[in-house]
């Protein structure tokens, strides 16, 4: 029979409160559940998708009027790979992961996630990671290159078409000749 009709411990009820009892002041990080880590994961999300806002507000600045000089080509290249990159590798696979931290214990009846600390580490991991990329982004002269290839500009493409051209026509032309002998 549920609940137990006996009488509980005297002082049970306050040790519940205790132990149940929010983190308070800098202890917060500290928490290992995943509420708590939840929690943190939308925040840092959200943190980052504003941060990802902010350079797509740069970018469209500098495209709301013709020959506009507010940022340079290169500068426009490289704000535009890092939005990308915090877009898709600090907001949607974060916000993702957070929804499953919040949400799957609730859904399967657990009190927590398997491996809780584990399971914070990943989102200190995470935040601090995502918050040097950032901050080194920021700091350098060049923040972060276009991700292309060495080989992506107009002059090296060409020359490397013109090689493969030639070598596709020197294949066929000994091809042809040696067919004909």
């Amino acid at each position: 029979m549920l609940p137990n009709p006996s009488p509980r411990p005297a002082a049970e009820l306050e040790e519940l409160r205790r132990v149940w009892t929010p983190p308070r002041g800098f202890r917060f990080l500290t928490e290992v559940n995943n509420n708590y880590i939840g929690i943190f994961y939308v925040a840092a999300a959200l943190l980052f998708f504003l941060l990802a806002g902010i350079l797509a507000l740069l970018m469209r600045a500098q495209l709301a009027v013709p020959e506009n000089t507010l940022i340079g080509s290169e500068l426009y290249n490289q704000l535009f790979t890092m939005h990308g990159t915090v877009m898709m590798f600090l907001f949607a696979v974060p916000a993702v992961e957070a929804m499953g931290i919040l949400l799957l214990p609730n859904m399967i009846g657990a009190r927590d996630m398997p491996f809780p600390r584990l399971s914070a580490f990943a989102f200190w991991a995470y935040f601090l990671g995502g918050l040097a990329f950032v901050v080194k982004q920021q700091a350098d002269d060049k923040p972060v290159s276009t991700a292309q290839p060495a080989l992506a500009s107009a002059v090296a493409a060409a020359s490397a078409a013109a090689r493969s051209a030639r070598s596709v026509k020197t294949r066929t032309i000994r091809w042809i000749w040696s067919r004909g002998r």
